[in-house]
């Protein structure tokens, strides 16, 4: 699921100096296309866990079903909304860096952006399809611009400060409330499977809202650490000089695949070397004992999942960036500057084919059903996006997020100059 979908760079309207330079939506030849590229190759990643964690998957019968069960959990679940919040992030710096150079401020456009990006975020929630994404992304963003002024040094202590001191407080939050994530009951499962279209709107609102109330206590602070670091990478200069600092990145990788080993190993053995309590915790003092293990849990999840990310984007990165290898790649940079639109669409696409009122397929297909589809639909989105984007400027949703941002109709069709030959 998607921004999933955040367009790097855009320009600004707030005016701070009589000499700033009138700015719009960044053109399409001015995007870093190595972020687009990183994007559109997180929307498969996101389309493949969707459809094996919302839409009823069965278990699996076969040996390609087993493997493909495994491929999820430890290698797809997780991973790629990691890698979009990230990239969240380093949009947000790239965005500030090119306001400050036409001396414009980008606090109010900013928060304009998220509120609409909100706005889209609920309806999706609430009418389409209860995993939405956006809505907390957009939550979570209206904190970023607090660490805003902090020098890059700070930024990464106070990366650290937000995911263990506020990872703290959501623990102790979840264990006062006796809170856990919600689990689909067969019933919800049935309603999905064979409710009317009211049922299923009705069960849709309450499991989006159930959801949400869940994950803004349990997954705040690993996102908004996400978010601070992909701001202070977006200062560096790797993002606006990759071709010279490729060797960083290569370093980057053999740094990630390490830490994700260590992150799979523990995460494998943590159970059996340290085992979680059997009864919940009623006293304080068994609470305070259970902080070291929660601290040793948090931190071997986090470097699997975060690690394994990187190492997908230095990976990519590295390919997209070796000769020849710019072109075959260019349907997922399509893809990448559209996400937005994408990722909307693969919730409509997927709830008419799983749902009650579509194809009713809702608890009837394989991890290796589902597998097809993610290919099968991602291939067709790639084709169409690649159509779109030589043709316009923006993905239809992301027009009317701009549009609606800018408080003006942004223009949609792209300069004869600009258009492929």
């Amino acid at each position: 699921m998607n921004r999933p979908v955040y367009e790097r760079g855009d320009a600004l309207h707030e005016m701070t100096s009589p000499n700033a330079v009138a700015l719009a939506p960044i053109a399409p030849q001015e995007r870093i296309q190595t972020l687009d590229v990183l994007r559109g190759f997180a929307m498969f990643g996101v389309l493949w866990s969707n459809l094996n964690t919302g839409y009823g998957v069965t278990a699996p019968e076969s040996a390609l079903d087993e493997a493909l069960r495994w491929t999820h959990q430890t290698l797809i679940a997780g991973r790629f909304y990691t890698l979009l919040g990230f990239l969240f992030g380093v949009g947000f710096a790239i965005q500030l860096l090119r306001a400050k150079a036409r001396r414009r401020d980008p606090l109010g456009f900013y928060l304009r952006r998220l509120a609409v990006l909100l706005a889209i975020g609920v309806a999706h929630g609430l009418l389409i399809w209860r995993g939405d994404i956006l809505t907390f992304y957009a939550l979570i963003g209206f904190f970023l611009p607090f660490y805003n002024r902090l020098s890059s040094r700070r930024l990464l202590i106070a990366a650290g400060a937000t995911f263990f001191g506020l990872s703290m407080l959501q623990s102790t939050a979840n264990l006062v409330l006796h809170r856990g994530p919600p689990v689909p009951s067969i019933h919800e499962d049935w309603i999905y499977a064979h409710g009317s279209v009211g049922q299923v709107f009705a069960q849709r609102a309450h499991d989006y809202v159930q959801w949400y109330s869940w994950w803004i206590i349990s997954g705040f602070a690993g996102f908004l650490t996400l978010f601070v670091l992909g701001l202070w990478v977006g200062r560096s200069d790797i993002v606006q000089e990759l071709p010279a600092r490729l060797h960083t990145l290569r370093k980057a990788l053999v740094v990630s695949v390490v830490c994700c080993a260590i992150g799979l190993v523990l995460q494998h053995n943590l159970n059996a070397w340290w085992p979680r309590p059997t009864a919940i915790p009623t006293s304080w003092t068994e609470r305070v004992e259970l902080v070291p293990r929660f601290l040793a849990g948090l931190t071997a999840g986090s470097l699997a999942t975060w690690a394994m990310s990187a190492s997908y984007a230095c990976a990519l990165t590295l390919l997209y960036h070796r000769d020849g290898w710019s072109q075959p790649l260019a349907p997922l940079a399509a893809v990448g500057r559209m996400t937005l639109t994408t990722y909307l669409t693969q919730s409509v696409v997927c709830t008419l084919l799983f749902y009650s009122y579509g194809a009713g397929w809702y608890g009837h297909v394989s991890f290796s059903g589902m597998f097809a589809i993610a290919v099968v639909l991602f291939a067709l989105q790639m084709l169409a996006s690649t159509w779109w984007v030589s043709r316009y400027r923006f993905g239809p949703v992301e027009w009317l997020w701009r549009s609606l941002s800018y408080g003006a109709k942004q223009p949609m069709r792209l300069a004869n100059s600009l258009r492929p030959r």
